[in-house]
């Protein structure tokens, strides 16, 4: 829109431009003549002066005059080729309207076209479906008849198998009852090992700890007694070293007697100096007896906190032991309790499942009656008899114009075979399931046979 606005202002804006330059020019030319007139007058040179101002004016009037002349051609000329501009545009726009009331007409008349051929086909899909409808129609009237057999024999199998899968249940609910007793059992011999058990580790580490009282109180007895003999050894020691000192000295004073007084005076201090030295080491000693008595004493100690506390240990986990214990069998009662709940529900569901399954074979035998009754009453029907591969017969209705897979079903529900491996034979000939009575021209009363086909 804006591209096309633009191409019907262009020659406008053209002709107004050119309108103002030629303006713009005898505007320019008349300034200049003025200018050229003035510049002569004021200007020094002398040239040769009109005859007379008229003479002048005449002149002049005739100069504006030729360039007003002059505008109104260019004026003119302008005219006219903004007037065959807007002839062209206008030829232009009707050609290109045209051209769109051409491209209209042809879209109308392809829409036309696509709809009667829309309407067309619509027509004859319609018609299409019609036929369908019926077609399918009559296929469901004729298979209707067919599932209703087939849907009593399905119910009857359905209930059959679901009276055997809660034979099948009750079964699995006892085996699993069984099973649990067993667990259950089995967990209480369990238990009793556990805590016979636990009884049994219970009384060995009150041996071991009876073991290890002696054993330590042992320990404190023979470091005791250790003790004492390296006591009365050191006694007996110090006791010899001091007679072997007073001998020394004895000696050594008899000797110390005989030597000059200055040797003596020295003798004495050297006996002075071995005495303080014996003294520290004698003092030593005592304090490094007494550290490893008071590192005994601490090891004793250590030691019967730790029996102690592994005492404290072994009653704690055995009661924690006896609390489980207790919780385990709360669990189990509780589990017992729980499945004899369940077994009790189980049953009495089970009693009502099979209530209702009763109730629902009796109403669908019912149902399946009246049914082959209203289909013998509204088409007309025929009885035949159908002879098992065991010799065993039956005796069943026959709709006249409804295909044989109806009676063949009825005929294998009742007999207890499969129809994929049955064959119905009549006269030594094979019926086919979709042949109605009419075609096969069955009779009243007449005799079928089943065989079962092997593999």
């Amino acid at each position: 829109m804006a591209a096309l606005t633009f191409g019907a202002l262009a020659p406008a804006l053209l002709l107004l431009l050119l309108l103002a330059s030629a303006v713009g020019a005898v505007d320019d030319s008349v300034s200049a003549v003025q200018r050229h007139v003035q510049s002569a007058q004021s200007s020094g040179v002398r040239r040769a002066p009109p005859e007379s101002p008229a003479e002048a004016s005449t002149a002049l009037a005739e100069r504006k005059a030729a360039l007003e002349a002059q505008r109104k051609a260019a004026q003119e000329r302008i005219k006219a080729k903004a007037e065959a501009a807007a002839k062209l545009r206008q030829e232009a726009q009707a050609e290109r309207r045209a051209k769109r009331q051409a491209e209209l007409e042809e879209q109308r008349k392809a829409d036309e076209e696509a709809r009667a051929r829309a309407e067309e086909e619509a027509r004859k899909a319609a018609e299409e479906r019609r036929r369908a409808e019926e077609e399918a129609a009559k296929r469901a009237e004729e298979e209707a008849k067919i599932a209703a057999v087939e849907q009593a024999r399905a119910e009857r199998r359905a209930k059959a198998e679901a009276r055997k899968a809660a034979a099948q249940a009750a079964e699995e609910r006892a085996k699993r009852e069984s099973e649990k007793q067993e667990r259950i059992a089995a967990r209480e011999a369990k238990r009793k090992a556990e805590e016979e058990e636990a009884q049994l580790k219970a009384q060995m580490a009150a041996d071991n700890e009876r073991a290890q009282e002696a054993a330590l109180l042992a320990r404190r007895q023979a470091a005791k007694a250790k003790r004492a003999a390296r006591e009365e050894e050191q006694k007996r020691e110090e006791m010899r070293a001091n007679w072997q000192a007073k001998l020394a000295a004895k000696r050594e004073a008899e000797e110390e007697a005989l030597l000059p007084e200055e040797e003596q005076l020295q003798r004495v201090e050297a006996r002075q100096q071995r005495a303080a030295e014996e003294a520290q080491r004698r003092a030593a000693e005592e304090e490094a007896r007494q550290a490893a008595a008071e590192r005994e004493h601490a090891a004793a100690d250590r030691a019967a906190k730790r029996a102690q506390a592994k005492a404290e240990r072994e009653a704690h986990f055995q009661q924690v032991q006896q609390l489980r214990r207790q919780a385990e069998e709360r669990d189990a009662q509780r589990a017992v309790d729980k499945a004899k709940r369940a077994a009790d529900d189980e049953a009495r569901r089970a009693a009502v499942e099979e209530r209702r399954l009763a109730n629902e074979r009796a109403r669908g035998d019912d149902e399946d009656r009246a049914r082959a009754q209203e289909a013998a009453d509204q088409a007309g029907a025929l009885r035949v008899r159908v002879r098992g591969p065991r010799g065993n017969e039956v005796e069943l209705k026959v709709v006249r114009n409804v295909r044989l897979r109806v009676m063949m079903l009825a005929a294998c529900g009742r007999l207890g075979l499969e129809l994929e491996s049955s064959r119905f034979m009549r006269a030594g000939r094979e019926l086919s399931p979709d042949d109605t009575p009419d075609d096969c021209g069955l009779e009243e009363k007449e005799l079928l046979e089943v065989t079962e086909m092997q593999g």
